[in-house]
């Protein structure tokens, strides 16, 4: 029996040595318990395909394509460089109605089955692309595969911050980012030994493992049951989840309370209050600044930078490379969020990546001058910078 529970306990020492002062204050019992670990793990899993796969899907496309450009039927398929960028735009595009769908659906169906539900257009989506004979299949297949993004970025970070520990909820949500980033560096890997269209029916397996295996064995969201007048649920889940360390009728009664005081008015009123908007603009910016970096274009078409530079290193070598220190950027960020504050760690990671990119700069700049490559340079240099922009 110690030997089974070795796992749940390992993880659960894991996540307590990464807590605050104030956690570790609470009774032993208190962080010891593996429900709510297990529970991080098992609905981050939709993470690997939803997100960390799709958005990093074009390049197994772009490495295949080059070398091999049949589909499954054996037919060929030409992509121009606006098709390739579409594959990876239309994802974005695609997640744009699954964001504003997801937060309707978390209030209608609750929390967990929103979260099965988000995989039906990605389910949808990558059939269409493992079975596409043209690229028109493929950028629907992508579109809906966006919208399922969308929907399950938000029904799982949802799900997380109401199940965990507020000692530990920084984590929990890294989590989350960690699975991304094993999503993608496992369709990279995948992509070394599968065609681009095998990869697709890995990803719909996955999908297919988190709806009948995975959420039917959640419990619902404590927040949803309690707002919903279902007192006992929520009070069996809060006890598993949190134990008995806690008042679990004193949270219940503040949950509703909290959701009383927005009872009545139209869903804007709550949103039209000054220090809600001021965090609301605080928020907006800071996600102008993240989206607005240009990571998220490196991770979906960086084999074709790669292939663009013409690197001595094996293009696949390094985009695994890339993914890799991405992954070990988000498990120091698990290690440290709880513990050095959310703020401090949003100004280290801006200013590591202002100097990453400031490096980045400079490297363009010196290695692609007219003067040292001819006409020939010239011609490559835009190519690049049509790339990365």
């Amino acid at each position: 029996m110690l030997i089974q529970d070795l796992p749940s306990r390992l993880l659960s020492w894991f996540l307590w040595t990464m807590s605050s002062s104030r956690f570790q204050r609470l009774p032993r019992s208190s962080w010891t318990r593996p429900p709510q670990v297990l529970m991080f793990l098992c609905v981050s899993v939709s993470h690997i395909p939803q997100l960390g796969m799709t958005l990093t899907w074009p390049n197994a496309l772009a490495s295949h394509i080059h070398h091999d450009n049949t589909t499954i039927y054996g037919s060929s398929l030409h992509l121009h460089d606006w098709q390739m960028d579409m594959m990876g735009s239309m994802v974005y595009v695609g997640s744009l109605p699954g964001y504003v769908m997801a937060g309707w659906l978390g209030r209608q169906l609750g929390r967990r089955w929103s979260m099965v539900v988000a995989t039906m257009p990605g389910l949808l989506g990558w059939m269409l692309i493992a079975l596409a004979h043209n690229t028109h299949m493929i950028i629907v297949g992508r579109f809906l595969s966006g919208v399922a993004m969308g929907l399950a970025t938000v029904s799982v970070r949802i799900y997380l911050a109401e199940i965990s520990d507020t000692e530990i909820r920084g984590a929990a949500g890294m989590i989350a980012s960690v699975m991304l980033e094993l999503g993608g560096l496992a369709t990279i890997c995948l992509s070394m030994v599968l065609p681009w269209y095998h990869l697709a029916f890995v990803v719909i397996a996955i999908l297919l493992t988190f709806c009948i295996l995975i959420a039917p064995c959640l419990p619902e969201s404590p927040t949803y049951l309690a707002i919903n007048n279902k007192d006992e649920e929520a009070h069996k889940v809060l006890v598993n989840l949190r134990g008995h360390y806690i008042d679990v009728d004193k949270e219940i009664a503040l949950l509703k309370e909290q959701n009383k005081q927005v009872e009545g008015r139209t869903n804007w009123d709550p949103l039209l209050k000054p220090f809600v908007l001021k965090r609301i603009l605080i928020v907006t910016g800071i996600f102008c600044i993240s989206n607005f970096c240009g990571t998220e274009v490196i991770r979906a078409n960086v084999t074709r930078m790669l292939q663009t530079t013409g690197m001595a290193l094996n293009k696949d070598i390094s985009t695994i490379l890339v993914f890799v220190l991405s992954l070990c950027g988000n498990l120091i960020m698990v290690m440290t969020i709880d513990r050095l504050g959310r703020r401090r760690c949003l100004v280290i990671s801006l200013a590591l990546l202002v100097l990453a990119y400031t490096v980045l700069g400079f490297t363009i700049y010196l290695t692609h001058q007219p003067d040292h490559v001819g006409d020939k340079g010239v011609e490559f240099s835009q190519d690049a910078a049509h790339s990365w922009a």
